[in-house]
């Protein structure tokens, strides 16, 4: 037999024809094992065990079975099922000799520990049967929670990663001042002709609006503001950005929800609209999940951040203590593969084509384009010295989110190089630093 892992007891080995006797021992026996796993018609014969051991090996299904290290005794199988976007369903039979040997509590992690980084699992999810009161005791000593119920089941999950997809973007990627005041100046006011034009909604109109990936609400806040009749719904999986929402943005609907299984029934929206959020979901998924709650004509809009212009004051160059920081973090911590983010990039020509493949008519594109300089008169100081800020705050949560010590020093340098910044700018001592942000704006109507 061939073993692929291992833990203090068991070894967890290769499905093999030579357990075939011990598997349809297993699967038999109706009273104490088979009623648990699942309904089907019994008994399984011999070759009809073998065929699916056959088929198992072939496909290289996720599947090991556990043997005793010390006997050399059949204890169980378990397997990884249904593996896809980060997330696996466990399922785990022990023969009824082998139960209530601690054997369940002992595999489930040593299983868990080793399908996370052969997977790149964050989440694993399995179904209980609610009368089976020892098997959900089990899972809940192996840090499974109950998300759900029906008659029929509980269902149960773990978040074995250090990264739990309800705050991995706000903890991890960009935090939630990052996010939500450079949004605010993307979304001002002076830029919304721009805006209107690409998106091509009715203002007159009552309309329900419901944008996905929301954050911490800047876009949302706007698009209140652009279009007073509308009734706006703001989604997001992180739930620090929800809150966040939630108090400080009035006249919006905020609620956690996955962009991939959107939490409303079909036809239920006159506009979706979603801004950065395309290159992290699965393209049918963020587009199918768009077309099935729009209404007839409704309209969806993706919003995607483009290569645009920087160039950065020399008072805000890297200080010595933020490249020693930054050289103090493992290159693999807080890589976009590990965090799971950015996965799906599309180009310009990409973008338009995968919105019509999944059923988007009358699809258009254009770009709106979003000078910030401080130093250009146009702009007044309160607005001014909020892109300075702004800038600050990206570079202070681009440290926190590392997680890591020692980070007081970088702190403290980033914080005095704003302030000569901020001096710079009241002196009237212009540095004629910029960024311009490129926003492509896809349009399609279903």
């Amino acid at each position: 037999m061939k073993q692929i892992f291992e833990s203090e007891r068991i070894a967890f080995v290769a499905v093999t024809e030579e357990l075939t006797a011990a598997y349809l021992n297993m699967i038999n026996d109706i009273e104490r094992v088979a009623r648990f796993i699942g309904k089907r018609t019994l008994p399984i014969t011999e070759e009809q065990e073998r065929q699916w051991i056959r088929r198992k090996l072939a496909d290289g299904d996720a599947i090991w079975s556990m043997v005793e290290k010390k006997t050399g005794a059949f204890i169980g199988n378990i397997e990884l099922m249904d593996i896809r976007d980060g997330v696996g369903e466990l399922g785990i039979a022990i023969t009824a000799d082998m139960q209530e040997k601690g054997f369940g509590k002992e595999a489930i992690p040593a299983v868990i520990a080793y399908v996370v980084k052969q997977y790149d699992l964050y989440r694993i999810i399995l179904k209980a049967y609610p009368f089976n009161a020892r098997a959900i005791h089990v899972y809940e000593t192996c840090g499974f929670k109950e998300y759900d119920r029906t008659d029929d089941n509980v269902f149960m999950e773990t978040i074995p990663a250090d990264f739990d997809p309800k705050t991995v973007w706000s903890e991890h990627v960009q935090g939630i001042n990052t996010l939500y005041l450079s949004r605010k100046l993307r979304f001002d006011a002076r830029f919304f002709e721009q805006y209107e034009r690409l998106f091509g909604i009715d203002r007159d109109k009552t309309l329900r609006i419901l944008e996905i990936g929301c954050g911490p609400g800047a876009l949302a806040e706007s698009l209140h503001r652009w279009y007073p009749n509308a009734e706006i719904t703001g989604i997001d999986r992180d739930k620090n950005f929800i809150a966040f929402a939630k108090a400080h943005v009035p006249g919006v609907a905020f609620l956690e929800g996955d962009a991939a299984r959107l939490p409303f029934l079909d036809d239920t929206f006159d506009v979706t609209v979603s801004y950065t959020v395309s290159e992290h979901v699965e393209p049918n998924a963020f587009f199918g999940e768009q077309r099935r709650v729009l209404k007839p004509g409704g309209i969806c809009l993706c919003l995607s951040a483009r290569k645009g212009i920087r160039c950065t004051a020399p008072c805000l160059a890297p200080t010595a203590e933020e490249k020693a920081f930054w050289d103090s973090i493992p290159e693999e911590e807080g890589s976009f593969e590990q965090l799971r983010v950015r996965r799906f990039p599309m180009t310009e020509a990409e973008l338009p084509a995968c919105m019509e493949r999944n059923g988007f008519t009358d699809v258009t594109t254009g770009f709106a384009v979003v000078d910030l300089t401080p130093d250009a008169p146009q702009y007044p100081k309160e607005t001014a010295e909020a892109m300075i800020e702004a800038e600050r705050q990206n570079d202070l949560e681009a440290i926190r989110s590392a997680h890591a010590e020692h980070d007081k020093a970088a702190v403290a340098a980033v914080n005095r190089k704003y302030d000569e910044r901020l001096r710079l700018y009241r002196a009237g001592e212009k540095q004629w630093d910029t960024s311009v942000s490129v926003t492509m704006v896809v349009r399609g109507t279903k």
